[in-house]
């Protein structure tokens, strides 16, 4: 079997993520139709912090890497449309909390401000404490404005150390009653694995549909310093030159807004440079106080506006100089914005190697945790998490075939050549003749197929159409055959951001990923 896969075959596959664009409340130019509003899809997450005596840690995460979780959604896209990311935070088990209040209290409500969220992240201290789970997983099913939309993503992270079961609320009701509103329980055990799901954590995360996980709280957050870092970091603090603040919230958000920078660089892990990643996508959104977004988002009418409330460069401008003056600060925001992004594109390649190299995993942190359960959760709601290809996390994985495929016409047969969909991406498998011809057969079932290289490439199919192709060779010497997989972005050129999982999905019941 080794000395035929040391001569058999090599694996093309593509796979790209329809993109498209769109802005709740943003008048769209969709084929022609001027003035057309398009209801932006949700995504709610709240976020339930034990903060209790030995959380310190978990806390300490949870400041670090609040951006990193949020840039999951960077890209994301429900149909075509950007959705609006929402968080919430709630803290439990504190006991400097009202015993009558159950220890818990509502930090921030669910909101766009993710600012205003990492202010109070930094500002939230730890005291010994009473943790009821059961209890703030139904106060924030009560106390938050919850989307009644069964296609918006709504979910809870709680996270903790103390029995699930503890307080006079019974949690396995609170788990039912969430679930019955579309929103998803998913737990975070600080702890061992086993001793979480003895103590129920994993009982509450089957009842909401959601998943179980634990971590280690006090394990420093994994992340490799890339050649990029220094000036994203610098282009993230060079986008508040295009903020213009007005009104009476202008002066405190343009505060925030520093103060929150200050916080990322204080603290390690990445923080500065995955915020300033945040403050370059739609995600990072301040038009309560900063007039170009405002503008953008019809919040308010530049003509209809009082002197008072525009910032004193703009006082003794005419209308026209003013549109101008706003133009020419979302021009330079965008610019810094796109120069960000292709940053990043390259810094999560060269961090992808390196983590490949030295063996690392995030997966035993609050924010890996976080981004592993929204992975597999989002595209329940057909949410696509869009990103930059990482492509050599695919290195060194193998396929194993589950179909016996004896030749070209079984191998079509089986479903695998999906034709071009609007939604989803396109696996189009195709054997040379002249291989099928030579050895009379494609894939038998049990055959392995070991991963060597993976490399991203302009292409252009026999259709015409161009995209960008995903090249996975094997680690073997090749000889003949080639699979391959075509799909192309309708509007830019994308990726789905390739992890195991995806790929699994991507070659559904043919083959298995080891």
């Amino acid at each position: 079997m080794a000395n035929r896969w040391y001569k058999k075959w090599m694996l093309i596959l593509m796979v790209v993520l329809l993109s498209y664009g769109g802005v709740k409340g943003q008048v769209l130019q969709n084929a022609g139709q001027a003035g057309e509003r398009v209801e932006k899809p949700l995504i709610q997450m709240a976020i339930l912090l034990d903060a209790s005596g030995s959380m310190s840690g978990l806390i300490s995460q949870a400041k670090s890497q609040l951006w990193k979780v949020v840039n999951e959604f960077a890209t994301a896209k429900q149909n075509g449309v950007a959705p609006e990311v929402q968080v919430a935070l709630y803290e439990y088990g504190k006991s400097t909390l009202p015993a009558a209040e159950n220890f818990l209290r509502m930090i921030v409500p669910l909101t766009t401000d993710l600012d205003k969220v990492s202010a109070e992240l930094f500002a939230l201290e730890t005291s010994g404490g009473s943790e009821f789970c059961g209890t703030v997983i139904k106060e924030s099913l009560s106390g938050l404005e919850w989307s009644d939309k069964p296609s918006d993503y709504k979910v809870i992270f709680i996270a903790g150390n103390e029995p699930f079961t503890q307080g006079e609320v019974d949690y396995r009701e609170s788990c039912k009653a969430a679930i019955a509103k579309g929103i998803i329980v998913n737990t975070i055990h600080c702890g061992d694995h086993q001793v979480g799901i003895n103590t129920m954590w994993k009982d509450g995360a089957d009842l909401a549909e959601g998943s179980y996980m634990s971590i280690d709280q006090n394990q420093q957050v994994v992340h490799v310093a890339a050649p990029q870092d220094k000036l994203i970091a610098e282009l993230g603090e060079k986008l508040n030159e295009t903020y213009v603040a007005y009104g009476k919230a202008g002066g405190v958000g343009k505060q925030q807004q520093a103060a929150q920078d200050k916080n990322a660089k204080g603290v390690k892990s990445g923080a500065a440079v995955q915020r300033a990643i945040t403050k370059a996508t739609m995600n990072y959104r301040n038009a309560l106080w900063d007039l170009v977004d405002a503008i953008k988002e019809q919040k308010v009418d530049l003509a209809k506006m009082k002197k008072g409330d525009l910032p004193k460069e703009m006082q003794a401008m005419a209308l026209a100089e003013q549109k101008a003056y706003l133009a020419d600060k979302a021009q330079a925001r965008g610019v810094i914005q796109k120069q960000i992004m292709e940053l990043d594109a390259a810094r999560k390649n060269f961090v992808a190697d390196e983590m490949r190299k030295q063996g690392l995993k995030a997966e035993n942190t609050l924010d890996g945790a976080i981004i592993k359960a929204v992975r597999e959760q989002a595209s329940r709601k057909n949410i696509k998490l869009e990103a930059v290809l990482d492509v050599k996390q695919l290195e060194g994985l193998t396929l194993v075939a589950t179909v016996d495929m004896r030749d070209v016409d079984k191998w079509r047969s089986l479903g695998i050549q999906s034709g071009f969909g609007d939604n989803e991406p396109i696996c189009d498998f195709i054997a040379r003749k002249a291989y099928v011809e030579k050895h009379g057969t494609v894939i038998e079932k049990g055959e392995r197929f070991e991963i060597g290289s993976v490399e991203v490439v302009n292409s252009t199919d026999t259709y015409g159409n161009s995209g960008t192709k995903l090249i996975v060779r094997s680690a073997a010497p090749q000889e003949g055959l080639e699979f391959y997989g075509y799909g192309f972005s309708r509007t830019e050129k994308s990726f789905w951001a390739i992890d195991k999982e995806v790929l699994e999905r991507a070659l559904k019941g043919y083959f298995t990923i080891e």
